[in-house]
């Protein structure tokens, strides 16, 4: 019998000491009390969980292109790096969270 490997968790970052976006895996057990709280998206977008939908070459690179421009957000100084295709031109401004009702 084999012992199943750990699950991993893919993590992308922005290294401003070395001015690259980098990509690492880690122990999904060391980050699950973060990813438990984070807010994530299925891969297909469309796909329900636990669905068998295939993933196809547009998805990873539409995964891949929102990764590198989540980055852009936070990390002003790599925007005029971003050479990526989007449906409209991207809206840099902070977004400011609707008021509650009174």
């Amino acid at each position: 019998m084999t012992t199943p490997k750990p699950q991993r968790a893919s993590i992308i970052f922005y290294d401003e000491n070395t001015g690259q976006i980098k990509v690492c895996s880690v122990m999904r057990s060391k980050i699950q009390p973060l990813l438990d709280k984070a807010l994530t998206m299925n891969v297909p977008p469309d796909s329900a969980d636990h669905s068998d939908q295939p993933i196809t070459d547009e998805d990873a690179r539409q995964v891949g292109g929102l990764a590198i421009l989540l980055q852009g957000y936070a990390n002003p100084e790599l925007r005029a790096r971003l050479q990526i295709a989007t449906a409209e031109p991207m809206d840099w401004a902070p977004v400011i969270p609707p008021m509650p009702e009174s």
